[in-house]
Parts: C-alpha cells; structure tokens; sequence
C-alpha cells in the first residue's frame, strides 16, 4: 500500500502537470491565434491592393502609410488588427466589385453607396461575410438579381438596395433573416411581396 504522503506527493506533481500542460495548449494556441491574425492581416491588404486597381480611386488608398488599419474609411479591431468596417460612401468608385471582398471575414459594416459608376452584380461571395451586420450598396449602377448566398448572412441588421438597377424578386429567405430590421429596395426593378416574418 502507497503511504499516504506518497499519494498526496504524486497528487501534487499529477496536478503540476496538468497546469503546465495546460499554459502550454493555452500558451501555443494565442500564437497560433496570433499569426493567423498576422497572415490574414496582409491577406486583407492584398485584398485592397486588389479594391484600389479595380475601383480607381485614391480617396481611401494611402501608398504612404504602411498599416491599412491607419488609413480613411477603414476600421479594424483594435485587438487582432483585422478589417470590420469599411466606408467607401461617395468615393467615386468606378467598375465591377470584386469577389475577392468576400474573404474579410471579420467585415461587419460595409457602404459602398453613392457610387453611380460601381456596376456589375453583386458577388456571390458576399454570403461569405457572415459577421456582416449592415450593407448598403445605394445609388450604384449594379444590376442582377440578389444573390441565393445572402440568405447566410444571419447577423446581417440594415440592408439597403435602394436606387440599382436590381432585378428580379424579394428572396423569401429575408424572412428568416432574424437580426434584419431595417431593408430598402425602393427605386429599383425588384418586385413581389415582402415575406411577414419581416
């Protein structure tokens, strides 16, 4: 038989182990944590790069500054340094959106408004951007239909449409959109009826 000493030592050390086993899973996974932010980080400027070439404007897009997260109409999160909010309102943007803004993950405001020479359709990728909780892409020249892959957007507040060249029918799936509270579509080629769970 152990003595009783004996047990409480080897309790002691079992629990010893176990609590810097357990600092080293924590401490491993905040790297890990860590550098996915930092890699996602220069993804999203890439991203960028790829918004400014498209659109063609230099009201938001600042060579100068080294860190995105410093320049006009960009927010991140003060922790992981990742986009949340982009405000691109009124910035003359010419062209089509590209997918490729469908990879900001943590994007929840997005306003490209106000921007007649934005055309095009809407990406399917923008169903991508579930943290999404306010889109509004008004007074643009985009056309098509909404895309099948919004109906993803289940955190998705504010939406509006309005003043596009947006065709097409009310999506029944807004009805179950449960965070939606505020949608326009006036002043475009969408037509039907809005689902009653709105």
């Amino acid at each position: 038989m152990v003595p009783f000493m004996s047990k409480c030592a080897m309790s002691y050390w079992l629990l010893l182990f176990w609590f810097f086993l357990h600092c080293a899973i924590v401490s491993f996974a905040d790297v890990s944590i860590a550098a996915f932010d930092e890699v996602q980080h220069k993804v999203e400027h890439g991203i960028l790069d790829i918004l400014y070439s498209t659109f063609g404007t230099n009201k938001w897009y600042k060579e100068s500054v080294e860190d995105h997260c410093d320049w006009d109409r960009i927010v991140c999160h003060k922790n992981t340094g990742l986009i949340t909010e982009i405000y691109f309102s009124w910035s003359n943007l010419q062209g089509s959106i590209p997918s490729e803004i469908g990879n900001f993950g943590s994007l929840t405001y997005l306003s490209l408004s106000n921007n007649p020479g934005l055309v095009g359709t809407i990406p399917d990728e923008f169903g991508d951007l579930t943290a999404l909780k306010w889109m509004h892409l008004s007074n643009t020249g985009i056309t098509g239909t909404i895309p099948r892959q919004l109906e993803g957007l289940a955190a998705l507040d504010s939406l509006d449409l309005s003043l596009t060249g947006l065709s097409g029918s009310i999506p029944k799936y807004f009805g179950d959109l449960r965070a939606l509270e505020g949608i326009s579509l006036s002043n475009t080629n969408i037509n039907g009826t809005i689902p009653k769970e709105l």
